[in-house]
C-alpha cells in the first residue's frame, strides 16, 4: 500500500546532518479568540521535528491554518502561525530538546529565504500560513504545482522534502505535492503512522469496525460512505452529518439548523443519505437526542421534540451513552 514511500528509516543517521529539509506539517488547530484550543496535532508533529533535530538537519516547517472566509463560513480560524510556533517551542522545551525555533512572518519572500539560508544545524523555522498565498488554494497536477512561486522560490534552498501531513495529502496543492516533483522526498513519522493504521483497517480490521462521523467535509464523508459501508459494521453519526441523516428520515430540524445545512451545501446530500438509509439502515446510528443553544445555555431535547427554534450544536447525553455501548 505504501511500501514504496521512503522514510527517515531509509537514511543513514548522519545523512541529514547540515541538510535543509522542508517539512509539510498540518498544525491546523481549533481557534477561538485567536488562541489554540486543541494542540494535539502540534504534539504529534513534534515527534518528526524532534527526530530531525536529533539528526542535526536544518528544518523548515510549512503548514496551513484555517481557510479564507467565503459566503458560507467565517474566517475566525484563518490566522497566522505565531501562536503555533510558541506552542511547538514549549513542547520541545518540555521534552528537553535543545533547539532554536523561530516563527517567520513570510512564506517565500526575501525575508523567508534569508532565514532559511542562515539556519544552523538542529534549528527550526516555521514559515507563515501557506494559505495566505493564493496559489496554495488550488488543486492541480503535481508538475503544475512545481511551477508555482512557492515551490520555485524555496526548493533551490532545500536538500529534501518531507510530507508529514496525512490529513491534507488528498489535496494536490503546491506545499503538498509540488516539492515532490523537484526534491528527494520522504514520508514523515505522522504520515507513516496514519498509513499503517489505514492499512490495518483495510486489510485486517478489528471487529466490529465502527466509524464515528461528524465533520463538515461533506463531499469526502458521503463518498466514503457510499464506497465503504459494505465493509463497515457500524456508523455513529454526530454534528452536521447526523443532522443531514435526520432530515433524510423526515425530521424537521427547525429553520436555524436547516439554513445552516443549506449554507454548507448539505441539502444536496439528503437524497444520498436517504439511499444509504434504505440499504444500510441497521448499520447507521442516529442521535436519540440533541443539544441546542438556547439563550447561551445548552439544552437537550429528544429528536421526537423537533423542530427546534434554536440551532442544533451537538448530540445529547442519551445518545452519548448509547454510542458508548
Amino acid at each position: 500500500m505504501f511500501e514504496d514511500i521512503k522514510t527517515l528509516s531509509d537514511l543513514a543517521p548522519d545523512e541529514l546532518k547540515g541538510k535543509t529539509v522542508i517539512v509539510r506539517v498540518d498544525l491546523n488547530c481549533p481557534i477561538k479568540d485567536g488562541k489554540i484550543e486543541d494542540d494535539r496535532r502540534i504534539i504529534a508533529h513534534a515527534e518528526t521535528v524532534k527526530e530531525l533535530i536529533k539528526r542535526k538537519a536544518k528544518i523548515v516547517l510549512l503548514s496551513h491554518q484555517g481557510r479564507p472566509a467565503d459566503d458560507k463560513r467565517s474566517a475566525e480560524d484563518f490566522v497566522t502561525l505565531e501562536e503555533h510556533a510558541k506552542r511547538l517551542s514549549e513542547i520541545l522545551e518540555k521534552d528537553n530538546i535543545k533547539t532554536y525555533l523561530e516563527y517567520v512572518e513570510d512564506i517565500f519572500g526575501n525575508y523567508a529565504r534569508e532565514k532559511i539560508k542562515n539556519l544552523k544545524n538542529g534549528n527550526v523555522i516555521l514559515l507563515e500560513n501557506v494559505r495566505f498565498y493564493a496559489e496554495e488554494n488550488t488543486n492541480r497536477p503535481r508538475d503544475a504545482q512545481a511551477n508555482t512561486y512557492l515551490v520555485k522560490k524555496l526548493y533551490p534552498l532545500a536538500d529534501y522534502f518531507i510530507n508529514d501531513a496525512f490529513s491534507v495529502s488528498h489535496r494536490s496543492q503546491p506545499s503538498v505535492v509540488g516539492f515532490t516533483y523537484v526534491l528527494p522526498s520522504l514520508g514523515g513519522i505522522v504520515l507513516i503512522k496514519e498509513l499503517e493504521a489505514l492499512k490495518a483497517v483495510r486489510e485486517n480490521p478489528k471487529r466490529p469496525l465502527t466509524f464515528i462521523l461528524a465533520g463538515a467535509k461533506l463531499d469526502d464523508t458521503f463518498k466514503m460512505l457510499q464506497n465503504k459501508l459494505s465493509v463497515i459494521d457500524y456508523v455513529l453519526t454526530g454534528g452536521i452529518i447526523a443532522n443531514i441523516f435526520l432530515m433524510a428520515k423526515g425530521y424537521d430540524l427547525g429553520d436555524e439548523s436547516i439554513n445552516y445545512i443549506k449554507g454548507k451545501g448539505g441539502d444536496k446530500f439528503i437524497a444520498v443519505a436517504q439511499g444509504l438509509l434504505e440499504k444500510f439502515n441497521a448499520q447507521i446510528f442516529l442521535p436519540e437526542d440533541v443539544a441546542v443553544l438556547e439563550d447561551s445555555k445548552r439544552k437537550e431535547i429528544a429528536v421526537s421534540e423537533l423542530p427546534a427554534k434554536y440551532p442544533i450544536l451537538d448530540i445529547g447525553t442519551k445518545t452519548i451513552e448509547k454510542y458508548k455501548e
